[in-house]
Parts: C-alpha cells; structure tokens; sequence
C-alpha cells in the first residue's frame, strides 16, 4: 500500500511539472483544435501563460478526453465541476474508472480511454523534455534529438514518407525508439514559422 502511495505522488508530482501547448493537448486528447480554444475561452480548461504561450497540463488533456466523450453539450458550470473533480482527484491515475455525479442521475465517467490518453501525454511530455532540444548552437535553433543533429521536422518528414521506425534505428542505433516517436509528434504540433501546420488529429480519427 505504501508503495501504491509512493507511485502516485511520483506521478501526481509529474504531473504538476508538464506542459503542452494548445496543438499538442489537442493531438494528446485526439480532439479538435477548436474543442482546446472553446475550452480556453469558457475558462474550463486548466491553463498558464508563459513565454507567450497558452499552455495546459495532463489535467487538462484529461478533461477534454472526458468531455469529448461525454457526446453531449453540458452547461459551463457543470464542465467547471468536472474540471475541479479532475484537477483535484486525479481520476485518470485510479484504475477502477472513476465517476463524478453532475447531477442525481447523471454521472460522467473517467474511462479506461481517458486514462490512456492521460497517460500517454505523461509519456510524452517526459520524453519531450528529455530527447528534444533547441538552441541556437545547433541547426540555428532547429529543434533536435537531444545529443544530435538530427532535425525533429528532417526525421518527421522521412516517417510521413513511408520510412518505419525501425528503419531509423537502423540507421542511426544510438538514437532510443522514443526519441523518433515523440519527434513526429512534436513536429506535428510546432510547424516551422512560415509553414502551414500540417493535419495533426490521428488520421484514424
């Protein structure tokens, strides 16, 4: 039990440190660009301003998961509540799918998917800060894969083409499967200045 405790103040810690701007929380929770800025704009979603960015955090992929599931409109005040119950209880760490009642009858569900999808922008927002970096000294600021010169968009661009993974491993083994996996999808959600950005919703979607 203690160790069960021990793992979610890790995680919930996590949690706490992780970032995403508004395309990459779109992706993350499979939703549209427009359902991020609604919730933006009817102060739902959990956000911070910095470096001129409007960012949220897992809470928030999970809620608009969770709202986005829900398949129906609900009034602000009640997706306020869900936004308290998800900020504060962290559902999407439990495994027995939680539910909030919004009312005597009706109750919105953190599923199995949320939890996924929670977990997956934890994974990623990890491996983000950990293989993905800019600077100036290397390609002009290009973002690359940490203790490369490999561009993010060179490596995205060849796995748009048809070239798998494991075809990238080859060619460069010192390079961890993760790193091209969170590169696509950091490319995915910062186009280039001067580029349109390209469809970044899961193409299944």
């Amino acid at each position: 039990m203690a160790k069960v405790r021990s793992a979610k103040r890790a995680t919930a810690s996590l949690v706490k440190g992780q970032r995403f701007t508004r395309r990459e929380a779109a992706l993350l929770a499979g939703v549209k660009l427009s359902t991020i800025d609604k919730a933006i704009e009817q102060r739902v979603l959990p956000v911070k301003k910095a470096g001129g960015q409007t960012l949220t955090d897992p809470d928030g992929v999970a809620l608009v998961k969770i709202l986005d599931l829900v398949g129906m409109p609900l009034p602000v005040k009640v997706k306020r509540r869900v936004r308290a119950w998800v900020v504060t209880d962290k559902p999407y760490l439990a495994g027995d799918e939680p539910k909030l009642f919004v009312t005597d009858v009706l109750a919105v569900s953190c599923s199995a998917a949320v939890s996924e999808v929670a977990k997956g922008a934890l994974s990623y927002g990890e491996f983000r800060d950990r293989y993905i970096e800019e600077s100036p000294r290397r390609r002009g600021g290009e973002p690359v894969i940490s203790g490369t010169r490999l561009g993010v968009y060179g490596i995205a661009e060849r796995m748009d083409r048809g070239e798998t993974i494991e075809t990238l491993l080859e060619d460069y083994p010192y390079v961890p499967l993760e790193a091209f996996e969170t590169a696509r999808t950091y490319a995915a959600t910062h186009p280039p200045l001067g580029r349109p950005a390209k469809p970044w919703r899961d193409p299944s979607g």
